[in-house]
């Protein structure tokens, strides 16, 4: 694994891992609650940008993650911001 992957590996790992950590919400109350929306469409973002730091060869050797909503989650900040308005 050449540096790049691993750098951008350890970043995604990073991320998750704050994201698990996170105290659980339901439904309801992050509908209901601006900044935990902000911080929702925040952690996508972040998360989307490191995986894209990803090599395609990488990608190619874990096919099990969903690489398209993954990286595609600018669209999917984009479709939360549109919905709270």
């Amino acid at each position: 694994m050449d540096l790049r992957d691993h750098e951008a590996l350890e970043d995604n790992v990073a991320i998750l891992d704050r994201g698990l950590d996170s105290p659980s919400l339901d439904l309801q109350r992050l509908r209901e609650t601006i900044h935990l929306q902000d911080a929702v469409i925040r952690f996508l973002q972040v998360l989307g940008e490191a995986s894209k730091w990803l090599s395609c060869n990488r990608r190619i050797l874990n096919p099990t993650v969903p690489w398209r909503r993954v990286l595609g989650s600018g669209m999917t900040r984009r479709k939360l911001i549109r919905s709270r308005s």
